[in-house]
């Protein structure tokens, strides 16, 4: 549904620095009004002998109906099924 959203940030703590980009991602994931997050990939490395970290992320908009197929899906699926036969 979306592009790929990547956070890096410079820190002297790896953990820290995934956290704070991870809190960056997710400031922007509000403004676009998704629900979900799918974490893709997390690199801590470094830049001239600076730790930094990268996170890689999609984000997601997860429906808020609980089954997978409406009700009229179903008939449908029924009938092709009973076709078949």
């Amino acid at each position: 549904m979306a592009g790929e959203v990547k956070g890096t940030i410079f820190g002297f703590d790896g953990q820290v620095a995934v956290r704070r980009a991870l809190k960056r991602i997710l400031a922007n994931l509000k403004l676009e009004r998704f629900n979900g997050l799918e974490i893709t990939q997390v690199e801590v490395k470094r830049f001239l002998g600076l730790p930094y970290a990268s996170v890689c992320a999609h984000s997601r908009h997860i429906e808020e109906n609980p089954f997978l197929l409406r009700a009229k899906d179903h008939q449908e699926w029924d009938r092709a099924k009973l076709a078949d036969v």
